[in-house]
This record gives C-alpha cells, sequence and structure tokens, in this order.
C-alpha cells in the first residue's frame, strides 16, 4: 500500500448529511488533475499520531471569489480535523485526462 500525502489540513468543517471538508493552506497539487468527485480511499493522520481510514471526494470550494480544492471525507462519527492532520492516499489515483485521452495511475 502506497500513501501519497493529499494535503495537510489547514481548515475543515461540517456539512450535514455529507461529512468533513478539508482545506488545505496552499494548493493541493496531488487533486489538481483528479475530476471533482473522484472517490478515493484515504487515511486520515491527526497531529496525535491516531490514524482512520475512509473514503473522501474531490471538491472545489469557492470563497471570496477564490476557487480550491479539498476533499470532502465521510467518517462513521462526525470528526473536525485540527490544523495540522495529514491526509494521505491509500490506494492508486486512477486519473483520466492524460494528453493521450488513456488512463493511467500515479
Amino acid at each position: 500500500m502506497s500513501a501519497d500525502l493529499l494535503l495537510t489540513v489547514a481548515h475543515s468543517f461540517r456539512v450535514p448529511g455529507l461529512g468533513v471538508v478539508a482545506l488545505p493552506a496552499e494548493a493541493a497539487p496531488r487533486l489538481l488533475p483528479l475530476d471533482l468527485h473522484t472517490p478515493l480511499a484515504v487515511t486520515v493522520v491527526f497531529p496525535d499520531g491516531r490514524m482512520e481510514t475512509v473514503t473522501a471526494t474531490v471538491e472545489e470550494i469557492e470563497h471570496l471569489g477564490t476557487a480550491r480544492r479539498g476533499l470532502l471525507l465521510e467518517f462513521t462519527i462526525p470528526t473536525l480535523l485540527p490544523s495540522g492532520t495529514h491526509v494521505v492516499s491509500t490506494e492508486a489515483m486512477l486519473v483520466s485526462n492524460n494528453s493521450m485521452g488513456k488512463p493511467y495511475l500515479f
């Protein structure tokens, strides 16, 4: 199992009925090539070392005219993420928008 850092949480907020949105302080380049709503298996690594594996989807949030990518995480029990929490991929990510129009893994 590979683990690639997708983002480090700067802010998070709960969306009732959907999950927790995790936003990075800076752009999250690993999310940019992925289509919106792409489902991913991820592991959330809390600052205290505790880990939880959940499903996430790639989302885009716009605030004050600026759009940025983040993740919507599906926790069994709603959990806010402290700043500094890491979200890492726990599966190869399939991307279908390469220059040849063929899927590839990274």
